[in-house]
Protein backbone atom coordinates (compact mmCIF):
# COMPACT_ATOMS: atom_id res chain seq x y z
CA UNK A 1 0.00 0.00 0.00
CA UNK A 2 1.81 3.49 -0.81
CA UNK A 3 1.94 4.69 2.44
CA UNK A 4 2.20 8.37 1.01
CA UNK A 5 -1.40 8.58 -0.39
CA UNK A 6 -2.62 6.72 2.93
CA UNK A 7 -0.58 9.38 5.47
CA UNK A 8 -1.61 12.51 3.57
CA UNK A 9 -5.14 11.46 3.28
CA UNK A 10 -4.52 10.88 7.22
CA UNK A 11 -3.15 14.44 7.55
CA UNK A 12 -5.78 16.09 6.46
CA UNK A 13 -8.45 14.43 8.24
CA UNK A 14 -6.79 15.47 11.17
CA UNK A 15 -6.97 18.71 9.92
CA UNK A 16 -10.53 18.94 8.91
CA UNK A 17 -11.64 16.97 11.86
CA UNK A 18 -9.84 19.63 13.88
CA UNK A 19 -12.97 22.09 12.77
CA UNK A 20 -10.55 25.23 11.60
CA UNK A 21 -9.10 23.67 8.49
CA UNK A 22 -9.30 25.94 5.22
CA UNK A 23 -11.18 24.84 2.30
CA UNK A 24 -8.48 24.29 0.57
CA UNK A 25 -7.37 21.39 3.27
CA UNK A 26 -11.16 19.92 2.33
CA UNK A 27 -10.80 20.33 -1.34
CA UNK A 28 -7.50 18.83 -1.03
CA UNK A 29 -8.28 15.58 0.80
CA UNK A 30 -11.69 15.44 -1.26
CA UNK A 31 -9.96 15.13 -4.56
CA UNK A 32 -7.29 13.17 -3.24
CA UNK A 33 -10.28 10.53 -1.49
CA UNK A 34 -12.46 10.85 -5.35
CA UNK A 35 -8.72 9.95 -6.87
CA UNK A 36 -8.50 6.99 -4.84
CA UNK A 37 -12.04 5.49 -6.32
CA UNK A 38 -10.08 5.28 -9.96
CA UNK A 39 -9.03 1.81 -10.36
CA UNK A 40 -5.89 3.22 -12.41
CA UNK A 41 -4.99 5.59 -9.55
CA UNK A 42 -5.84 3.09 -6.30
CA UNK A 43 -3.97 0.56 -8.72
CA UNK A 44 -1.09 2.39 -8.93
CA UNK A 45 -0.74 3.14 -5.51
CA UNK A 46 -1.73 -0.84 -4.23
CA UNK A 47 -4.02 0.90 -2.15
CA UNK A 48 -6.22 -1.30 0.12
CA UNK A 49 -9.79 -2.37 -0.67
CA UNK A 50 -10.85 -0.74 3.06
CA UNK A 51 -9.27 2.38 2.07
CA UNK A 52 -10.59 2.45 -1.41
CA UNK A 53 -14.27 1.98 0.45
CA UNK A 54 -13.87 4.82 2.99
CA UNK A 55 -12.23 7.11 -0.04
CA UNK A 56 -15.78 6.24 -1.99
CA UNK A 57 -17.70 7.40 1.09
CA UNK A 58 -15.69 9.76 2.58
CA UNK A 59 -15.28 12.43 -0.83
CA UNK A 60 -18.84 13.60 -1.46
CA UNK A 61 -19.42 14.29 2.30
CA UNK A 62 -16.20 16.02 2.53
CA UNK A 63 -17.60 18.31 -0.43
CA UNK A 64 -20.97 18.37 1.35
CA UNK A 65 -19.12 19.85 4.29
CA UNK A 66 -17.32 22.25 2.56
CA UNK A 67 -20.38 23.56 0.85
CA UNK A 68 -21.90 24.25 4.06
CA UNK A 69 -18.61 25.77 6.28
CA UNK A 70 -17.58 27.89 3.02
CA UNK A 71 -21.22 28.37 1.52
CA UNK A 72 -20.63 31.25 -1.39
CA UNK A 73 -17.00 29.39 -2.35
CA UNK A 74 -17.28 28.73 -6.03
CA UNK A 75 -14.67 25.96 -6.46
CA UNK A 76 -16.45 23.87 -3.75
CA UNK A 77 -19.32 23.62 -6.49
CA UNK A 78 -17.38 23.04 -8.91
CA UNK A 79 -15.73 20.19 -7.70
CA UNK A 80 -19.02 18.63 -6.82
CA UNK A 81 -20.40 19.34 -10.66
CA UNK A 82 -17.31 18.09 -11.60
CA UNK A 83 -16.98 14.80 -9.75
CA UNK A 84 -20.37 13.91 -10.35
CA UNK A 85 -20.14 14.78 -13.84
CA UNK A 86 -16.91 12.22 -14.26
CA UNK A 87 -17.89 9.84 -11.89
CA UNK A 88 -21.45 9.32 -12.98
CA UNK A 89 -21.04 10.54 -16.01
CA UNK A 90 -23.17 13.53 -15.89
CA UNK A 91 -24.06 16.03 -18.43
CA UNK A 92 -21.49 18.50 -19.45
CA UNK A 93 -21.84 21.88 -17.22
CA UNK A 94 -19.96 24.48 -19.19
CA UNK A 95 -22.62 27.32 -18.82
CA UNK A 96 -23.09 26.81 -14.91
CA UNK A 97 -19.41 26.83 -15.12
CA UNK A 98 -19.25 29.89 -16.80
CA UNK A 99 -21.79 31.26 -14.47
CA UNK A 100 -19.31 30.21 -11.57
CA UNK A 101 -16.49 31.82 -12.98
CA UNK A 102 -18.08 35.00 -14.10
CA UNK A 103 -18.90 36.35 -10.24
CA UNK A 104 -15.44 36.06 -8.96
CA UNK A 105 -11.79 35.65 -9.55
CA UNK A 106 -11.09 33.75 -6.47
CA UNK A 107 -9.85 30.79 -7.89
CA UNK A 108 -9.01 29.73 -11.27
CA UNK A 109 -10.18 25.96 -11.44
CA UNK A 110 -12.89 25.78 -12.97
CA UNK A 111 -10.74 27.03 -15.77
CA UNK A 112 -9.25 23.09 -16.02
CA UNK A 113 -12.84 22.22 -17.30
CA UNK A 114 -13.69 24.87 -19.31
CA UNK A 115 -10.69 24.74 -21.19
CA UNK A 116 -10.60 20.61 -21.62
CA UNK A 117 -14.31 21.19 -23.12
CA UNK A 118 -13.19 23.74 -25.51
CA UNK A 119 -11.32 21.25 -27.05
CA UNK A 120 -7.85 23.56 -26.28
CA UNK A 121 -9.66 26.49 -27.96
CA UNK A 122 -10.56 28.62 -25.08
CA UNK A 123 -9.74 29.96 -21.65
CA UNK A 124 -5.87 29.91 -22.74
CA UNK A 125 -4.42 32.25 -20.92
CA UNK A 126 -6.50 31.46 -17.87
CA UNK A 127 -5.42 27.39 -18.20
CA UNK A 128 -1.48 28.45 -18.39
CA UNK A 129 -2.11 30.55 -15.05
CA UNK A 130 -3.95 27.63 -13.52
CA UNK A 131 -0.98 25.11 -14.67
CA UNK A 132 1.88 27.24 -13.18
CA UNK A 133 -0.04 27.54 -10.47
CA UNK A 134 -0.46 23.86 -9.65
CA UNK A 135 2.84 23.03 -11.19
CA UNK A 136 3.96 24.79 -7.56
CA UNK A 137 2.54 22.84 -5.23
CA UNK A 138 2.22 19.25 -6.20
CA UNK A 139 -1.16 18.02 -4.24
CA UNK A 140 -3.00 14.91 -6.21
CA UNK A 141 -5.50 17.98 -6.57
CA UNK A 142 -3.26 20.18 -8.58
CA UNK A 143 -1.43 16.97 -10.31
CA UNK A 144 -4.89 15.92 -11.27
CA UNK A 145 -5.77 19.36 -12.77
CA UNK A 146 -2.49 19.85 -14.05
CA UNK A 147 -2.87 16.48 -15.94
CA UNK A 148 -5.93 17.52 -17.75
CA UNK A 149 -4.75 20.91 -18.79
CA UNK A 150 -1.51 19.08 -20.40
CA UNK A 151 -3.72 16.75 -22.23
CA UNK A 152 -4.71 20.01 -24.04
CA UNK A 153 -8.29 19.10 -24.13
CA UNK A 154 -9.23 16.87 -26.46
CA UNK A 155 -6.76 18.09 -29.57
CA UNK A 156 -4.03 17.49 -27.41
CA UNK A 157 -2.85 21.06 -27.73
CA UNK A 158 -1.53 22.73 -24.18
CA UNK A 159 -1.99 26.65 -23.49
CA UNK A 160 1.51 26.90 -24.48
CA UNK A 161 1.30 25.68 -27.80
CA UNK A 162 -1.19 27.87 -28.93
CA UNK A 163 1.07 30.53 -30.14
CA UNK A 164 3.14 27.68 -31.67
CA UNK A 165 -0.18 26.23 -32.97
CA UNK A 166 -1.62 28.93 -34.56
CA UNK A 167 1.93 30.04 -36.31
CA UNK A 168 2.32 26.59 -37.27
CA UNK A 169 -1.60 26.76 -39.01
CA UNK A 170 -0.80 29.80 -40.88
CA UNK A 171 2.85 28.62 -42.40
CA UNK A 172 3.07 27.68 -46.41
CA UNK A 173 3.82 24.32 -45.55
CA UNK A 174 0.50 23.69 -43.40
CA UNK A 175 -0.85 25.30 -46.46
CA UNK A 176 0.59 23.26 -48.79
CA UNK A 177 0.26 19.83 -47.02
CA UNK A 178 -3.85 20.87 -46.96
CA UNK A 179 -3.75 21.16 -50.80
CA UNK A 180 -1.87 18.71 -50.94
CA UNK A 181 -4.16 16.02 -49.06
CA UNK A 182 -7.42 17.67 -50.99
CA UNK A 183 -5.73 16.66 -54.48
CA UNK A 184 -4.63 13.46 -53.61
CA UNK A 185 -8.65 12.54 -52.60
CA UNK A 186 -9.99 14.29 -55.69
Amino acid sequence: MDGDVVEAADCYEQAVQAGDAPLEAYLNLAVLYWQCTDYGFNAGHKLGAEFIGRAGERYPTLLQEADQCFPDRPEVKFWMLYCDFVTLGGLPFVEECERLVKNTSESLVPYFYLYSSSNGRGYEREASRLLRECLKQPTVKNKYIASVIEGGGRNGRTPSDSGKWRRFRSSRHWKYRAARRKSLRD
